[in-house]
């Protein structure tokens, strides 16, 4: 179903990689949550494939790399592979079930049918100290309009392209660009840490990845 209705409604807003991990044209969908997607329009190989392997690449962040943020890309980068792998993981599972399939997730890109890559074009640690403000101007507001100035100011920005090829002649498969998925409210802790915002978004992204795979292994296998 989710596979299917991405072709059902006229698109606008082109995209084009920054991370060279595809060469398509991305185009806004308003019925999927992202800011841009392409997918491929000849049917899902794997359809009637029982039994397969999906690696899932380590997260990119080569691109957005400098000084200031190294270690806090370290970190995230393990994180992203951490919450894609439970979450893929979990999908599978219950695909599998559904479908009396056995999918699972290999560490050997060699031995992999699908392939899963993503990538950070864009990415700014949030400013704790700048949020504190921002908190302290929404509790008490002594100049209109400071909390919003605040807010935007100190918070983080984060996009991130995502591909998945077939890895039997690397045909890519999908590919689609998202940026600042999840905003984090001043009440949360995650909106005073440098690495929150981010932390938060690519978790999101992880789990609409196991959403993506069991939605189609329900709708291509079922």
């Amino acid at each position: 179903m989710l596979l299917t209705c991405v072709w059902l409604v006229g698109c606008r807003h082109t995209l084009h990689s920054e991370s060279g991990l595809f060469d398509v044209t991305l185009e806004k969908n308003p019925r999927i949550a992202v800011d841009a997607i392409w997918m491929w329009g000849g049917g899902n190989p794997y359809a009637r494939v029982r039994r397969g392997r999906i690696y899932i690449s380590p997260l990119v962040v080569q691109g957005v790399k400098n000084k200031t943020n190294q270690r806090y890309l370290d970190y995230l980068q393990k994180q992203m592979n951490e919450d894609m792998t439970r979450s893929i993981n979990a999908a599978l599972k219950e695909a599998n079930a559904h479908n009396h399939a056995y999918w699972k997730l290999t560490s050997d890109p060699a031995a992999a049918d699908i392939r899963i890559d993503a990538a950070l074009v864009r990415f700014r640690p949030q400013n704790p100290g700048v949020r504190v403000v921002s908190m302290v101007a929404t509790l008490f507001a002594p100049v209109p309009g400071m909390s919003r100035i605040t807010t935007f100011s100190g918070a983080g920005d984060i996009a991130i392209e995502v591909t998945i090829r077939d890895c039997r002649d690397n045909k890519l498969l999908l590919a689609f660009r998202d940026s600042n998925r999840k905003q984090i409210r001043l009440f949360h802790a995650e909106a005073y840490a440098r690495h929150g915002n981010a932390q938060v978004n690519l978790r999101e992204w992880a789990e609409g990845m196991g959403r993506l795979i069991r939605g189609c292994a329900f709708d291509r296998l079922g």
